[in-house]
């Protein structure tokens, strides 16, 4: 996928850096933290704000040598701490704490006074959902389910909110396998609308999300959509040549949503079919197929 280098992005990281130290000192995020009220009391060769600083800023090395650099970083080389002793004080935080810095840093990105960058105006988003493997554990198969030979192989459904010109994972969700991925997409909306700086959104989505259902969640939470769509989706729409068209998709109910299909053809040769709520009529072939052509959804 290609993308830009985010404006501001020195100022962006320091704001990060900044806001990062302040909560791990938090007393209050401690306590929202930990998994038990006893757990970082007393006095520990690593204590909470700097496991978690050191967590957030783990190096691609092993965990002994990130250690080691760790307490060599802060002065203080003479302290030797074991690998599982860090997997022990790991362990006993809530996996919530992570998951809160990481909103807090999405939210100055997406600050009033910055700028990002933007096509045409929309802060444009992809929707994508994998099949995560997960550790080798029992608890871990119960609750998300297993693929592979038996079913045995614990595996999640994960789907990821990826603003494509910023190159930034908005948000990201994990569930049981039997999670359908239009439900995670739902989810990314509640998202977008804790982000009231956003003024105009675009989401893509994959040829495997179209629906009705998914269509209105969208238009009803303020974004537009730009969805690929498979062959054989509307035969209608498989009949028109290429171009740009205005389209109404009727949903289920016979409800009519009024859409612009635009039909072009790749440098494989395949046509590609999106459909799309921008009806813009500045915004034609060639805006589309030049981010069509720019990013791989």
């Amino acid at each position: 996928m290609k993308t830009r280098i985010p404006k501001n992005n020195s100022a962006n990281l320091n704001e990060i850096i900044k806001e990062t130290t302040v909560i791990v000192r938090d007393s209050a995020y401690l306590e929202r933290s930990r998994k038990r009220p006893q757990y970082f009391t007393r006095k520990r060769k690593l204590p909470f704000n700097e496991l978690m600083l050191l967590i957030l800023n783990q190096a691609r090395c092993s965990t002994q040598c990130a250690l080691e650099r760790f307490f060599d970083t802060i002065g203080r080389p003479e302290v030797f701490m074991r690998q599982q002793s860090f997997s022990d004080a790991r362990h006993k935080i809530k996996w919530e704490a992570f998951r809160e810095i990481y909103t807090r840093c999405v939210n100055i990105i997406y600050n009033d006074k910055h700028n990002w960058n933007t096509w045409h105006g929309y802060t444009v988003m992809a929707v994508d959902g994998s099949k995560t493997q997960l550790p080798s554990d029992p608890l871990l198969l119960s609750i998300f389910g297993g693929t592979g030979a038996g079913a045995t192989a614990p595996t999640a459904q994960a789907s990821y909110l990826f603003d494509v010109f910023n190159d930034m994972i908005v948000d990201a969700r994990i569930a049981p396998l039997s999670t359908d991925e239009r439900t995670l997409a739902k989810q990314h909306l509640e998202k977008l609308s804790e982000l009231p700086s956003i003024k105009k959104k675009l989401l893509i989505f994959d040829r495997g999300y179209p629906s009705a259902e998914l269509i209105r969640a969208v238009l009803a939470s303020g974004c537009d959509f730009l969805f690929r769509v498979r062959s054989k989706y509307n035969v209608n729409m498989d009949a028109l040549p290429n171009g740009v068209h205005n389209f109404p998709l009727a949903d289920e109910s016979g409800e009519i949503i009024e859409t612009k299909v635009i039909k072009l053809q790749l440098d494989s040769g395949e046509t590609e079919t999106l459909v799309t709520s921008i009806r813009d009529k500045r915004m034609g072939m060639e805006a589309f197929k030049a981010m069509t052509f720019q990013l791989v959804i």
